[in-house]
């Protein structure tokens, strides 16, 4: 079983999020780049890089279509870049400046047992990236198991309502 094929069943038991994979698209300076394809059309993009060795998966930039948004692409690209990161022996962070839509996304994953915010996403007045925050997926053995989600009181997919 793969970790793609684990984050998936955990955070989508109804399997109603689309498939989403990430296809390299190259480096620049500090950052690999990935393009996020569903059904061979690209749908967002995502940056992830490093600010040392051992961040080598901080999301320092993801995006998702203007039209396609709310219908869980977004967070299979973070499940994908996850499952990535677990390969490799890292896990996936987030940068300290996120979007709104990215604190919301984290706050999701951390409340189904996916990450830990350890520092809160803050913002000053109506700026559109926080200031500071820190979030961190949970180590791979600390991963809920696909059963427990099953059990869930109203036994909702991760993504529904985002």
């Amino acid at each position: 079983m793969t970790r793609e094929y684990l984050l998936r069943t955990i955070a989508d038991p109804n399997r109603r999020l689309p498939e989403v994979r990430l296809e390299y698209a190259g480096r620049s300076v500090d950052q690999d780049m990935y393009i996020a394809l569903s059904s061979d059309r690209q749908i967002g993009t995502m940056k992830l890089g490093s600010v040392n060795s051992r961040d080598a998966f901080v999301v320092q930039g993801s995006g998702v279509d203007e039209r396609l948004k709310g219908h869980g692409y977004g967070l299979a690209m973070y499940l994908g870049a996850a499952a990535l990161a677990y390969e490799l022996g890292y896990r996936l962070k987030s940068d300290s400046m996120v979007s709104r839509d990215a604190a919301r996304l984290w706050g999701r994953l951390e409340r189904h047992g996916f990450a830990r915010i350890w520092t809160p996403f803050q913002w000053r007045g109506s700026e559109q990236y926080s200031h500071r925050g820190h979030a961190l997926f949970v180590p791979a053995e600390e991963l809920p198991l696909p059963d427990s989600v099953r059990r869930m009181e109203d036994n909702a997919d991760i993504w529904q309502n985002m």
